[in-house]
């Protein structure tokens, strides 16, 4: 019998009653325009592209202030404010589940891990079977590490933490390996073959005090907002000042100075352990030599120079064993470099000493601020411009969105070209062969591109678009919050 999802909003404020509403079959056709839900501030969370379940913070009861209406907005740091937001799981059968939090879920859509109460828990969402597993919450602390979950490009991996030890879960089986204890952070390469994973092994800076970078969430307040909640400790100085202003300040230099952290991988297929800053496919390895330099080869083989000291390999593309490298040239300056089978090519200099690199895995790389395109593939850089924003497929139907005030131009590899009127908004890659653009779909098959009516939440693989619903930001219009119904819009 075919599965369905049903998602609904309860209006009244402090009803415990279960929703009624209209459901959307999966993963067959749903209706051409089915409503999903009734008017109360909310927004989702997370969905996956075939609509199996959907995570949803909804604030139903009038909590503040108590003036008898439902509102809720993002404040000035990125946290929930007003009425309280309680996170809801609606699963495949169209029940709803009230949970603690969002941990993650794996890109199939298959395996989701969420917090119940004080448990965290894996959901297989093809058979709803559930798995309570020991770990520690999403955390960061400037003295320990972030810890975190992490599924693997794959969808047969997760990793997360339990206190400080490294530990990866196969979801078919439930076995468990425990990669490491005292780890800073860890994180799949692109292919899913290699853990790359940090230590802090001490006050390398003899500073007096161990501490590593930090990485504090950019945005949100610790365990303020609903759905996917990050908690992280107090500054290095505020911990150790202890009331003497002489330990304040020296606890700021501390933070702007961290201690080194060593850099390790760890071959799933294996278990070996070696040293190295990265991992481009199951054979091909980076690491860093005694002199600073970057080096690259195979786990137990011969390497060669991949890039001088101080410079760092920040993206890989494993199905071309590509990769690049960062190296400064000054305090807000450095070049950027690509290789690839012993060829390295000197792409772009940028303004900045540590600029931001967005893919992982993928073909096409964003750069940042350059905001530039690569393609990991060939080398070349695709797009560079002042005002860029972009999507990519790596299927074989590439495209590229340009978006410069008041246009925003989409470019084939063929080298067919749309442009069309938009405003800043963002674009977002769907299941092919559709992409959406502020108010606009596009199917990138046909050049199609259709208005909507306003600014979509989400895509399914099929091509239905969910429109309406989610959170206005503190800076828009009367700060006040949308809200549903829902509505479906098929192709």
């Amino acid at each position: 019998m075919m599965r369905a999802i049903s998602i609904a909003v309860v209006a009244a404020c402090g009803s415990t009653s279960k929703p009624v509403a209209k459901t959307v079959e999966l993963p067959g056709r749903p209706p051409r325009l089915g409503e999903l839900g009734k008017p109360v501030p909310y927004r989702i969370v997370e969905i996956p592209e075939d609509g199996r379940w959907a995570i949803t913070c909804e604030a139903r009861v009038d909590t503040y202030p108590d003036d008898g209406k439902l509102a809720a907005y993002y404040d000035d740091h990125g946290g929930d404010a007003g009425d309280a937001l309680v996170a809801y799981l609606y699963d495949g059968d169209g029940l709803e589940h009230e949970i603690t939090a969002y941990l993650a879920r794996d890109p199939t859509g298959r395996w989701l891990a969420i917090v119940e109460g004080e448990d965290s828990v894996l959901i297989d969402t093809r058979t709803w079977t559930r798995q309570r597993v020991t770990a520690t919450r999403p955390q960061f602390h400037i003295t320990t590490g972030r810890h975190d979950w992490d599924f693997d490009p794959t969808g047969q991996r997760v990793l997360f933490f339990r206190g400080d030890a490294l530990v990866v879960r196969e979801l078919a089986t439930a076995k468990e390996t425990v990669v490491a204890a005292k780890v800073w952070s860890a994180h799949w390469n692109g292919s899913g073959d290699w853990i790359t994973y940090e230590t802090l092994d001490g006050d390398s800076n003899h500073d007096g005090f161990t501490n590593g970078p930090d990485r504090s969430p950019p945005v949100g307040m610790g365990g303020s907002s609903c759905g996917r909640r990050f908690q992280w400790g107090p500054p290095l100085a505020d911990m150790v000042a202890d009331g003497d202003p002489k330990r304040m300040e020296a606890g700021l230099v501390a933070m702007d100075h961290p201690d080194e952290l060593t850099h390790h991988l760890w071959r799933v297929s294996d278990r070996l352990a070696v040293l190295g800053v990265g991992a481009v496919d199951r054979d091909l390895i980076v690491t860093r030599a005694a002199n600073g330099s970057l080096r690259i080869g195979a786990p137990s083989g011969p390497t060669r120079e991949l890039a001088p000291a101080k410079c760092e390999a920040t993206a890989a593309y494993p199905a071309a064993r590509s990769v690049l490298v960062v190296c400064p040239t000054g305090e807000a300056a450095a070049t950027l470099w690509w290789y690839r089978d012993g060829t390295r090519r000197e792409l772009m200099s940028v303004a900045d000493a540590s600029p931001r690199v967005e893919g992982d895995g993928t073909r096409y790389f964003g750069i940042y601020p350059r905001q530039a395109i690569i393609d990991m593939q060939s080398g070349k850089v695709i797009a560079d411009g002042k005002r860029l924003y972009h999507e990519w497929s790596d299927a074989t139907r590439v495209f590229i969105i340009f978006t410069e005030p008041r246009h925003a131009e989409l470019r084939w590899e063929s080298g067919k070209r749309i442009t069309f009127p938009s405003y800043d908004g963002a674009a977002r890659n769907v299941a092919p062969p559709y992409l959406v653009h502020y108010k606009s779909r596009v199917n990138i098959d046909t050049g199609v591109v259709l208005a909507l009516a306003s600014e979509p939440l989400l895509v399914r693989s099929d091509g239905a678009i969910l429109l309406d619903g989610g959170l206005q930001k503190l800076d828009e219009p009367d700060h006040a919050p949308r809200v549903g119904p829902l509505r479906w819009v098929m192709p």
